[in-house]
């Protein structure tokens, strides 16, 4: 199949369009043709890609995400609210046995990023367990969100107060 035969697939990131069967046969034949199937079973997109690994393709003028084209030809349609999530996270997998719909919350959680690391803390550096009363959760300027231990944080203070805390610091840089 020719480029051509992927433009085809150019409605389908309009969520109105309807592909007729012809055309959504030819487009699934000409992402074959750009697929590599590794010994797990993960079809790897073999053209363009982005700089963080997903793959990627040009449709008329812009950039398609390729799972996400792969999910509509393959799948179905993809409903507001929800993307296209890998289970099992190879970024250039396009394999339609691998994607599933999620939120990008879920997605988000999936992943190996600072938010999935996070969410998946259960104990603070000390070994005490963030739960219930002895945690705060705290958000910042930007709207970022972190959890606090708050015996931690106590026996932070109790330590800084014994050693003179914020007047000791002060005398320190008023003696010069």
């Amino acid at each position: 199949m020719s480029l051509c035969a992927l433009r085809l697939a150019v409605g389908l990131f309009m969520p109105d369009d309807v592909l007729s069967e012809a055309q959504r046969e030819a487009a699934r034949a000409c992402i074959r043709e750009r697929i590599v199937v590794d010994a797990s079973g993960c079809w790897i997109w073999q053209r363009g890609g982005s700089g963080d690994g997903y793959g990627c393709s040009w449709f008329e003028g812009g950039h398609g995400v390729a799972r996400r084209l792969s999910y509509l030809v393959f799948v179905g349609e993809i409903a507001a609210g929800l993307e296209v999530g890998h289970l099992c996270r190879v970024r250039r997998c396009v394999s339609r046995a691998r994607m599933e719909l999620v939120t990008q919350r879920v997605n988000s959680l999936r992943g190996v990023g600072v938010l999935a690391r996070n969410a998946a803390t259960t104990h603070c550096v000390r070994g005490r367990r963030l739960v219930g009363s002895s945690v705060r959760v705290l958000s910042d300027a930007r709207g970022r969100v972190g959890r606090r231990c708050l015996v931690c944080g106590a026996e932070w203070r109790r330590e800084y107060r014994a050693r003179g805390g914020f007047s000791a610091r002060v005398a320190g840089v008023l003696r010069g």
